[in-house]
């Protein structure tokens, strides 16, 4: 499917546009790589305007996050409550517009909009599992693909071995779908790979670290926090 390049997919950026740039400097073949996101472009981090027009400009994939997903519907409906004051950091995303105004916010909502609940690829791992990328922890919910369970699941040892009830209706014997699911919403210490999945996100809008997982190698980048 990428003849020649290389795959990665990053975690949550969340603003954080000065953290990415030095991430991607850490990658093999740079921008000549294929870069995959797994949403959560925006909110809490100082440029999330910068980090929305370097994803799209550059035609790479990304999925569309809980907080893009918010962030729509707050300018559609016009209310914008629940968006700048749930301490979702979107007053930091407005703020951002207003100092990057070579961009076109509207272009950018628009492209948000349009953005897809999860994306496969048949690239096959060493356990022959194509890549399936979601936001939320999407590997229980791979048949139904309901965009809510995809967006919005988390992910706990306890959960995962059955000791505490999922949220949301878990699908029976997920764990043997031919599928490796990387995920982002949850963030961990370091990336969290197993036989079946990796949640990638490592804080870094906390200050922890921006993460990249090459496929289907499965080596690890990661980026402390800088800005």
């Amino acid at each position: 499917m990428f003849e020649h390049k290389q795959v990665y997919i990053i975690g949550d950026v969340h603003g954080c546009y000065t953290t990415l740039m030095q991430l991607i400097e850490q990658l093999p073949n740079k921008e000549k790589s294929h870069l995959i996101f797994v949403g959560d472009l925006i909110d809490r981090g100082k440029d999330s305007a910068r980090v929305v027009e370097y994803v799209k400009n550059g035609g790479y994939d990304c999925i569309k996050g809980n907080h893009e997903a918010v962030m729509v519907e707050a300018y559609e409906t016009k209310n914008m409550c629940d968006w700048l004051s749930y301490g979702n950091g979107g007053d930091q995303t407005k703020l951002s517009y207003i100092n990057l105004s070579n961009v076109d916010l509207q272009e950018h909502l628009t492209w948000m909009k349009s953005l897809p609940d999860y994306l496969e690829y048949n690239i096959k791992d060493e356990n022959n599992k194509t890549l399936f990328v979601t936001h939320g922890f999407g590997l229980p919910f791979y048949q139904s693909k309901n965009p809510m369970y995809l967006r919005n699941n988390r992910i706990s040892k306890s959960i995962l071995y059955g000791v505490q009830k999922p949220l949301y209706p878990y699908e029976k014997n997920y764990l043997h779908y031919p599928i490796f699911n990387v995920f982002g919403h949850e963030h961990f210490n370091e990336p969290w790979i197993t036989n079946h999945f990796c949640g990638i996100v490592t804080g870094c809008v906390y200050g922890g670290a921006l993460s990249a997982l090459e496929y289907p190698s499965k080596r690890v980048f990661t980026q402390k926090y800088v800005g």
